[in-house]
């Protein structure tokens, strides 16, 4: 069974080898982005978070203040699905060529 070091200023597990072991993040909010026919944006995040891309299909993204996903911006392969990326209060996630689930981990 792993422990918790609660000497240092940020908690971390570490197993029963005393290795730390990475933080997993827990997934918190979602929304469902249509960008099918044309680059659509998910809502203004109100906190620094890192937020799950999930697709079935290629999507193109691109996050800003005011995104607008072309064929030219980041492209998430259907073949890779997911990706995790960084988003700063006040972003948004455009996505343009299919569905994506947008998923707020902590």
């Amino acid at each position: 069974m792993g422990v918790i070091d609660t000497q240092k200023e940020t908690a971390q597990f570490k197993d029963n080898n005393g290795r730390t072991v990475p933080k997993v993040l827990k997934p918190s909010s979602s929304q469902s982005i249509d960008g099918s026919s044309a680059s659509a944006q998910s809502t203004e995040y109100t906190l620094d978070s890192v937020v799950r891309v999930a697709s079935s299909a290629a999507i193109n993204i691109k996050v800003g203040s005011n995104p607008t996903a072309t064929t030219s911006t980041m492209l998430i392969p259907a073949s890779q699905g997911v990706e995790f990326i960084r988003v700063n209060k006040g972003d948004k996630v455009a996505v343009l060529g299919s569905v994506a689930i947008l998923t707020v981990m902590e």
